[in-house]
């Protein structure tokens, strides 16, 4: 079985980086991507990664063609090419290449007429753009990783395939519905435990969300990952550290704040990650401060809003606010690296973090007036 398709560094498949390839290619250069392929019949899932990957090269390079076979060979130039079986071994023959394997009677057992257009088929479709703000080709390659492994995760793939930013926009005015509706009848319990959930859910986000970001910019998400996760952690000391103690109502309007800057916080991402791809080259160590800096705030938020939380519903709901916080962060992680990255992008990603600490605020206000009558 081939290496799974998650595993490729999607920033090797976007559209700015087959642009940096373009700039440094020389004339009747050959831009070769090797995929994940298949003999004969490609499935659906296989069919969307490959015609993202399409898609993508098509958007740089005017002149595209395939290899099939168990690894899927494009090839792209911005220069008109001959391609086929016979080019191909002339090719080795002129520059002198020697190999038992890569024979013109090989290329014509990979480039038969059946094997060309079932390829062509499947590569052929209309698929998103891959990008670096919003990686398709990594729900695809999901997509193509599970169906292989078979089990519960290809069906939830494929509905969070649907998702769109106005239903998380719509579950967020859902979920701050019922304090509006029936704020004199709830009371402080119930949204302490949604604002604990919320807000764990949030900060884990806001979390994964910058490590994509710090890929996208620095191109090596892996490289400073004890940085960023230090970072997290330890704004969440912080911020546990910065709440004084103060009236229940003051401590209400304390949690609107932090969600508040949350908001601020989720909504700066975007343009951020932006700015800082698409300007001038930014200092390697601004780089790795900046996004330091990112990760400390978040924590800061997280660790201040669990500490007024737990003052307001008192020490005996520790257990139970803790184990709220880690049911939310759970979640957070799976659903934004699965779901909201993947198919919603970055920028949409982070609109629906906002909204979803948008109404959790919402509901903390109507909390706070209700306890100030």
């Amino acid at each position: 079985m081939p290496p799974p398709v998650s595993a490729q560094v999607n920033r090797y498949f976007t559209v700015e980086f087959f642009r940096e390839v373009r700039r440094i290619l020389t004339p009747g250069g050959l831009v070769a991507v090797s995929a994940p392929g298949a003999a004969n019949y490609y499935p659906e899932d296989l069919s969307q990664f490959l015609s993202s990957t399409s898609a993508t090269l098509a958007a740089v390079f005017p002149h595209v063609a395939y290899l099939p076979g168990e690894r899927f060979i494009f090839l792209a130039s911005p220069q008109p090419f001959a391609a086929g079986a016979a080019p191909y071994a002339a090719a080795l023959r002129r520059y002198g290449v020697r190999a038992d394997f890569l024979t013109e009677s090989h290329f014509r057992y990979r480039l038969t007429p059946d094997r060309v257009e079932a390829a062509a088929l499947a590569a052929g479709d209309e698929a998103e753009v891959n990008a670096d703000l919003r990686p398709t080709a990594l729900y695809y390659g999901l997509a193509v990783w599970s169906s292989r492994l078979g089990g519960a995760e290809t069906a939830i793939l494929k509905a969070a395939r649907r998702l769109r930013l106005w239903y998380i926009v719509a579950f967020a005015a859902l979920l701050a519905a019922p304090w509006f509706i029936w704020r004199r009848r709830l009371g402080g319990r119930p949204a302490l435990l949604l604002v604990v959930a919320v807000q764990g859910f949030v900060e884990v986000a806001l979390e994964i969300l910058i490590i994509f970001g710090y890929q996208v910019v620095y191109g090596a998400a892996y490289l400073e990952m004890a940085l960023i996760v230090g970072a997290f952690m330890a704004g969440l000391a912080l911020g546990g550290l910065l709440p004084r103690p103060g009236t229940p109502v003051r401590d209400r309007r304390k949690l609107v704040y932090i969600l508040a800057y949350t908001i601020l916080l989720a909504c700066a991402l975007p343009p951020t990650f932006y700015l800082l791809a698409r300007g001038a080259e930014v200092p390697t160590a601004v780089v790795h401060l900046l996004f330091g800096g990112l990760a400390l705030a978040a924590g800061a938020c997280g660790g201040a809003q669990f500490v007024v939380a737990l003052r307001l519903a008192g020490e005996r709901a520790a257990g139970a606010l803790y184990g709220t916080d880690l049911l939310g962060s759970a979640a957070g992680a799976v659903v934004t690296a699965v779901a909201l990255v993947p198919v919603l992008g970055l920028a949409r990603a982070a609109g629906a973090v906002a909204a979803l600490a948008a109404a959790t605020m919402a509901a903390v206000a109507v909390g706070a007036r209700r306890t100030t009558a």
